[in-house]
């Protein structure tokens, strides 16, 4: 005997599995129309000023490539025949979301460099790494030295939040 399911089962558990990947795309693309949108909203004096690109720039640049791309997923989303993921890795992978989310909205709060290093220390932990020893400095390592890049090089200001202002 094999243990292969029906074949109805496996076409159902096929069109479930399009059916979240399409919810998803949907909610990404509608992601991506909010963020571009909220990019828009308001200017900086800094932006409008010439000096540098301004802290608008690489995030519109990083949406309108996502933007892009995303036909490309519903292609391969249209051709496929997969089944529904488990559960442990959906799981994950909400978390991982909320992670991201509470990054955002830390950045305002205790700015970059503090919720980068938060950021940086949560998602490995999330993921399965245990060794501190190692993620510490990493994560400390990577929030500075990025900041450092957008200050200095790119000349884009990173939020300090509200708490050191």
């Amino acid at each position: 005997m094999q243990d292969n399911p029906e074949p109805s089962a496996q076409a159902a558990g096929a069109m479930g599995a399009r059916w979240l990947e399409a919810t998803l795309l949907a909610g990404f693309l509608v992601l991506i129309v909010a963020f571009v949108w909220a990019s828009f909203a308001e200017v900086s004096a800094f932006a409008r000023s010439g000096h540098g690109r301004g802290p608008y720039f690489f995030p519109r640049l990083v949406l309108g490539v996502m933007a892009l791309l995303l036909p490309f997923l519903v292609l391969r989303l249209v051709r496929s025949t997969r089944t529904l993921p488990e559960r442990a890795p959906m799981i994950r992978l909400g978390a991982v979301i909320a992670l991201t989310a509470l990054y955002i909205a830390g950045l305002e709060r205790i700015g970059f460099v503090a919720s980068s290093i938060v950021y940086a220390l949560a998602i490995p932990l999330l993921l399965g790494r245990r060794d501190l020893w190692l993620l510490v400095p990493v994560a400390v390592v990577y929030a500075l030295v990025v900041w450092l890049l957008f200050e200095r090089a790119f000349l884009i200001i990173l939020p300090a939040g509200s708490w050191w202002s």
